[in-house]
């Protein structure tokens, strides 16, 4: 039998501004109901050997000039020797345009996490003037190495 994933929900409740043309991280409140340790990290520290992981994030954004782009990606974060973090990938971008102003938008990925990384998801909005994240949810389904 398949060994059962382990699981994490996370939600953002506070605003945050999207500032044109710019990636920016999503930070959660709550990740399964409590205050994360590091607000952006997804998949990382709990798993310092690695794991195999389903990660899937909706955000609700307001403010967004109609007909511009709005994109979501994860992002792979390794250490970069000095006690902080370096990019090592670039996940796939997902790509929306909405003609409203407003809408939700989602995200998922599956993949490999190296011992030692980390994952967040990141967004950016391609319109004339701030936009508006007001709130976002993220899943993660884990099976540690």
């Amino acid at each position: 039998m398949p060994p059962t994933p382990g699981y994490r929900r996370f939600v953002k409740t506070t605003g945050q501004a999207l500032r044109p043309r710019e990636w920016h991280r999503i930070g959660f409140d709550l990740r399964d109901g409590l205050a994360p340790a590091d607000p952006a990290e997804l998949v990382g520290a709990d798993e310092p050997t690695g794991a195999l992981y389903d990660l899937s994030v909706g955000v609700t954004l307001t403010n967004i000039t109609p007909d511009r782009e709005v994109r979501l990606r994860a992002v792979e974060f390794a250490p970069d020797g000095s006690g902080g973090w370096r990019t090592h990938r670039d996940l796939p971008v997902e790509v929306f345009t909405h003609g409203f102003g407003h809408g939700g938008f989602t995200y998922a990925w599956k993949d490999r996490l190296e011992p030692g990384h980390r994952v967040e998801v990141w967004a950016a909005q391609f319109g004339e003037a701030d936009a508006h994240l007001v709130a976002a949810e993220a899943v993660v389904f884990l099976w540690p190495r």
